[in-house]
């Protein structure tokens, strides 16, 4: 619902604030969580626009300062990593956004992984969507076959490793975990939504939401119809009680801690939903980094 509403304010904006030149080419993106349809509370900025072809420099440049102004007055904080309409390497006509795309997979590294990971959940919201159906599709062709360029995105399942303090041993031994404070996002909803991803570039099952790239890959045989039930499952779990600590935070106006939560202060039956939520995504984890061979990326 939240990401519904988010979509129609950014499809208004651009409508309202795009040059004519812009709308009649343009394709506005929404990405990360707005992307996949799972955000549950308002973010920063993460969006771009795709142009079919090159229109006026300068009305591009107006449009780019105006559309992330506009948005941060509406409460968007900029993207700390930059990547809005903002920045030309995520506003620009698609045959140079596809050269871009080349560059990333040739280089293969961290960062190109990273940017690729970022744009494989991009969503149109506005403007002419075939421009970002054919620079997936491009980014899907290219990705055939490059099997170094797959464990480089896939070895981001280990960006936020489990942290090891507290006092849960008892609790949360048989999963590794030795704290109370945990932070939902980084070592829970990360690694199964970018898990997923992965697996989705490589399948090329991108479309819709993480549970709904889940039920594709179990049709393609990609993914264990059990184990596909059981990632939705704790996805929904982390969800919903990031969800709770979202709001904890914001009616204690607690800045940086929207994903934090205390399982020591936690209710014994969501104590043991958090416990096996984060044994599933133990595996996955596991899983992810047996088909990709991490342990020689």
């Amino acid at each position: 619902f939240t990401s519904d509403l988010n979509n129609r304010l950014h499809a208004k904006l651009f409508e309202i604030v795009a040059p004519p030149s812009i709308r009649e080419a343009g394709c506005l993106m929404l990405m990360g969580s707005e992307g996949r349809g799972e955000q549950t509370v308002r973010t920063d900025q993460d969006n771009g626009l795709l142009l079919r072809h090159a229109v006026p420099q300068a009305d591009l440049e107006v449009f780019r300062a105006a559309f992330s102004r506009a948005l941060e007055a509406f409460g968007f904080p900029l993207c700390p990593g930059n990547i809005m309409v903002g920045n030309p390497v995520w506003s620009q006509p698609l045959d140079g956004f596809l050269g871009q795309l080349r560059s990333w997979v040739q280089a293969a590294d961290g960062d190109a992984a990273m940017n690729l990971s970022i744009f494989a959940d991009a969503v149109a919201v506005a403007g002419d969507a075939n421009v970002l159906r054919q620079a997936k599709d491009a980014l899907v062709a290219r990705l055939q076959g490059e099997t170094r360029l797959l464990a480089q995105v896939a070895k981001l399942i280990d960006l936020f490793p489990t942290s090891d303090v507290g006092v849960l041993g008892t609790v949360f031994a048989t999963i590794g975990l030795r704290q109370n404070r945990i932070d939902l996002k980084r070592e829970g909803t990360f690694p199964l939504v970018h898990g997923v991803r992965v697996l989705s570039l490589e399948h090329n099952t991108l479309a819709g939401s993480t549970s709904q790239r889940v039920q594709a890959l179990v049709a393609r045989g990609a993914l264990d119809e059990n184990f596909g039930k059981e990632i939705t499952s704790a996805l929904l779990i982390f969800m919903n009680l990031r969800l709770g600590a979202q709001i904890e935070a914001g009616r204690r106006g607690v800045i940086n801690a929207d994903s934090i939560v205390d399982a020591a202060a936690m209710t014994t039956v969501d104590r043991d939903m958090l416990r096996d939520a984060l044994r599933i995504v133990r595996r996955f984890r596991e899983l992810i980094r047996l088909r990709y061979n991490l342990g020689s990326v």
